[in-house]
């Protein structure tokens, strides 16, 4: 007897369509049933998710080869006088059954590499790597030199895992053909006088790359590791470290020529919320006219003094506005910067009389707008 779906789709245990394992069931019973003809061949399933070429495979078993489909989960496998006994229910008879079996074969699910993706750093959604199919950031969502092909992704079959490794394989002979790699984030660099004078190594364990390193006694950046997410220049105490394009004199002098008294100051992830704010443009849908839009890699670049820059020039709210948690780019810059925010921002509005509560950090996707352009009215709104 073979058993699909064991411990698939299952909150449980693992809840995704491992995709293959009908396939390798199916086959499985085939091999069986080709070896031993007078077998008695039973294969349970949840739903038959043999697609494409592979559905006429599942058909002539079906219909010519004898084999017993029944459609159920599972829920249990004892011995009884010698004999394996599967407690299972038939949902197209709606009975529960009880059937006997000599062997008992499971086709479990796929399941990833988790500790291998943890130290290349590689973010994850549900174990396995996240794929941003409808991201701007596409193929550069990993970390440079770094590519992912067939079930290295999510369970894929033979003939899919060979037609994505020729893909990928195609885009490291281009990226290997190249005499230099331009590239295409921003990465910062490190003033190791000023560095050195307070020794704090705080950008050693933010980067959710690891790409800052100490060599000699100095801190150095990877170039070829960093995502330029700018955790680290945020972080850094000295305003030793600056991020290309974002440095701090860059951002504070956007916001001195920006935010006005009265103004809504809002730093927006430019891979969420930003778009979220374009998308609001493109539906006309409407919010304060008031509202000052500064765009940052990450809102893990937005710092204590970027925020009290814009309260002191007579902003009334400050919005910060980042991934889901689950679906930061950079890993976990917009959780360091919630983190980051809440921990000592608040703390210093008080000390200068400013309302916490004008401060507001939102997770906001990139499509999204409507609900960017509420949070931006109830801000509005609620301080006069």
């Amino acid at each position: 007897m073979v058993i699909n779906c064991a411990g698939s789709r299952d909150e449980k245990y693992l809840p995704y369509c491992s995709r293959v394992c009908c396939l390798i069931g199916l086959k499985e019973a085939k091999l069986l049933k080709d070896k031993y003809p007078d077998a008695d061949v039973t294969l349970t399933y949840i739903d038959m998710r043999s697609y494409g070429d592979f559905e006429g495979f599942y058909e002539k078993l079906r219909q010519v080869s004898g084999i017993n489909f029944v459609r159920g989960r599972p829920s249990e496998v004892v011995r009884r006088d010698g004999k394996l006994i599967v407690m299972t229910e038939d949902t197209i008879l709606g009975e529960n059954l009880e059937i006997e079996a000599d062997c008992v074969v499971l086709s479990t699910g796929f399941v990833p590499d988790e500790e291998l993706l943890r130290k290349l750093r590689i973010p994850v959604d549900g174990g396995f790597p996240r794929d941003y199919i409808d991201s701007c950031l596409s193929v550069d969502s990993n970390p440079r030199g770094i590519f992912i092909a067939g079930s290295a992704a999510f369970p894929q079959s033979v003939s899919e895992t060979i037609a994505d490794a020729r893909d990928v394989a195609v885009s490291v002979v281009e990226l290997l053909s190249k005499d230099l790699v331009e590239l295409k984030t921003p990465i910062p660099s490190v003033n190791n006088e000023i560095c050195s004078a307070l020794k704090c190594e705080i950008c050693l364990t933010v980067c959710p790359y690891g790409a800052i390193q100490e060599v000699e006694e100095e801190i150095q950046v990877n170039e070829s590791m960093c995502m330029g997410c700018g955790v680290c220049t945020a972080t850094c105490a000295a305003g030793a470290n600056q991020l290309e394009g974002y440095t701090h004199s860059e951002l504070l002098a956007q916001i001195r020529g920006t935010i006005a008294e009265g103004d809504i100051a809002a730093f927006l992830c430019q891979w969420s919320a930003y778009n979220a704010a374009d998308k609001a443009g493109y539906e006309r849908l409407d919010y304060p006219e008031s509202v000052r839009i500064i765009r940052v890699p990450c809102t893990g670049r937005v710092d204590v003094q970027m925020i009290l820059c814009a309260f002191a020039l007579g902003a009334k709210g400050v919005l910060i506005g980042g991934c889901y948690p689950d679906s930061c780019h950079y890993i976990s810059g917009n959780l360091k910067a919630r983190r980051r925010t809440l921990a000592l921002t608040t703390e210093l509005l008080e000390q200068f009389g400013v309302n916490p509560n004008r401060l507001r950090i939102e997770w906001i996707g990139k499509r999204e707008s409507r609900k960017l352009s509420e949070v931006l009215r109830e801000m509005d709104k609620g301080f006069p």
